[in-house]
């Protein structure tokens, strides 16, 4: 079989390929958005008595709308200085009216702090309050006017001291009554700067129990160690067992008959 001839070169000329048009299309709009900008770097940080460094510096917020302010008057300072430190400790202001040693109070901290103590206390005293340097001479004022001077608290101290190594349980007093008047006694104490560790108390309440109560007393004190135990807690386990405490029988004759005490038939 001979082999095939290779093809013959085409003599048709090649067509002319159009060039592409130029579009006709308006050219794109700038856009009307402003560019997107960078969010700026987080400023540096402030550190209390070190000027800038590692920590945030503190923010304050104002919280007063919902914080109420009890009202000084001449028979509550304990209540209200309780309340007060409270309120300004929820508030991150109370280091500005009691600041640790060689600490630097911020002048606005300080202002609040003076603010919310002026809301608290009776017209008559505003002006005199207003005036101090810092909040902490305001404080020390309400106390010195409403408690004393050091050597009158230190007086009241005492007289509180004896009262309450004193206390005992009343005739038909129970542990719920007796354990708030001790209580209050002990925060007397330290409102005028005593030093009344709430270990103290909770002997003190195991010690005077009364006769159907000391085992559970002597079980607490062998048992536990009372410095780890709160004044609330030792409460909860004698009322307990004061609730279980028997009636105390009839006492009837042979007959059957209701025998009944001189104070009874009085009653």
């Amino acid at each position: 079989m001979s082999p095939r001839a290779p093809p013959r070169p085409s003599r048709t000329p090649p067509r002319n390929t159009p060039s592409p048009r130029p579009s006709r299309s308006p050219p794109p709009r700038p856009s009307r958005t402003p560019p997107r900008r960078r969010a700026p770097e987080s400023p540096l940080r402030y550190e209390r008595g070190r000027g800038y460094g590692t920590q945030p510096p503190r923010i304050v917020r104002e919280s007063s709308g919902s914080i109420q302010y009890p009202v000084l008057t001449r028979t509550n300072y304990e209540e209200w200085a309780l309340l007060m430190t409270v309120n300004l400790q929820a508030q991150g202001l109370w280091h500005a009216v009691e600041p640790y040693e060689d600490e630097e109070v911020e002048y606005r901290d300080d202002r609040l702090a003076l603010a919310a103590i002026l809301r608290a206390v009776p017209p008559e005293m505003l002006r005199s309050l207003s005036i101090k340097r810092t909040s902490q001479s305001a404080w020390e004022a309400i106390k010195t006017v409403r408690v004393g001077t050091r050597r009158v608290r230190e007086a009241n101290e005492q007289l509180l001291r004896r009262e309450f190594g004193d206390a005992r349980f009343k005739d038909g007093e129970n542990v719920d009554d007796f354990s708030m008047r001790l209580n209050g006694i002990a925060n007397n104490i330290r409102t005028l700067g005593g030093d009344l560790p709430e270990v103290d108390v909770v002997n003190k309440l195991l010690n005077v129990v009364p006769e159907h109560l000391s085992q559970i007393a002597i079980s607490i004190e062998t048992l536990l160690d009372a410095r780890d135990l709160s004044i609330e807690e030792v409460t909860g386990r004698l009322r307990a067992a004061e609730k279980r405490k028997p009636k105390p029988k009839e006492i009837v004759d042979s007959g059957g008959r209701l025998l009944l005490t001189e104070e009874q038939w009085q009653a």
